[in-house]
């Protein structure tokens, strides 16, 4: 199975996330096989062609903007899809709600490898609210 993350994710967290966890996975950052620049209907369709890959993303627009939908439903792709407050957050934040989810993602992508698509939660709002409290 092969993990591949937009120009929504920083190709840093990708690389984090691989030393992390180390699993017979394959992840890979659109820029390794693309251009930054390409349009997400190419790369949606190069993948779909492909086959057994997995989508990871902060960009909710691939699943609404008509050519992008489009693009997804023809490709066959599952694709896991951060709410749009993810590309506001720190990176460490976003790594944070990636490492967090990375389990429920595998598990998921396992049981259903193409055809479906899942909105990840808004993790990062209880990850805001941890307290780190002194001990006198």
């Amino acid at each position: 199975m092969k993990f591949f993350f937009d120009n929504c994710i920083s190709p840093k967290i990708v690389e984090f996330i691989k030393d992390l966890f180390q699993e017979d996975y394959e992840l890979v950052h659109l820029t390794e096989k693309f251009s930054a620049s390409t349009k997400d209907p190419v790369w949606i369709n190069q993948l779909g062609m492909e086959g057994d890959w997995i989508l990871i993303t902060g960009d909710v627009r691939i699943k609404r903007a008509k050519p992008n939908k489009r693009a997804l439903r023809e490709s066959k792709l599952t694709a896991f899809v951060f709410p749009n407050e993810f590309s506001n957050l720190k990176i460490f934040q976003q790594i944070g709600c990636i490492a967090l989810l990375w389990p429920k993602i595998i598990e998921k992508a396992v049981e259903f490898p193409s055809k479906k698509i899942f909105d990840l939660p808004k993790i990062f709002k209880i990850i805001d609210k941890l307290q780190i409290k002194m001990v006198d």
